[in-house]
């Protein structure tokens, strides 16, 4: 998911990804927040210097992993990037299920209901 962000941003006009992300380089928590925070603030400098037309404004680019290229959207890319973690998180899920583990209710609300309670 961190080098997805990273590679919506750099489509729209945004920082260079940059060399592709190294598993060793994430072994501890502190390594990948330390990344989620670097790529928030490259995403708020950029959304920040976003006008309306450059959100409706057509783009042309090609996923590497994929052979089309495709012309979007800024604003539907950045509308993908915001949502693509959803897919992966079902995903996981899955694999969590198949392994004969049952891994809670995954939904960001009772993520946030739990972390937000009175106790």
């Amino acid at each position: 998911m961190m080098s997805a962000e990273g590679g919506c941003l750099d489509r729209c006009g945004g920082p260079k990804r940059g060399a592709p992300l190294k598993p060793e380089e994430f072994s501890t928590l502190e390594s990948i927040t330390g990344y989620w925070a670097t790529q928030e603030r490259s995403l708020r400098a950029f959304l920040t210097g976003l006008s309306e037309s450059d959100v409706s404004r057509r783009i042309e680019f090609t996923v590497p992993i994929f052979t089309f290229t495709n012309q979007m959207a800024i604003g539907e890319i950045l509308h993908h990037a915001a949502i693509h973690n959803i897919h992966h998180r079902g995903q996981v899920t899955l694999l969590i299920r198949t392994l004969g583990h049952v891994p809670g209710n995954i939904d960001i609300l009772f993520y946030y209901s739990g972390k937000n309670s009175v106790a």
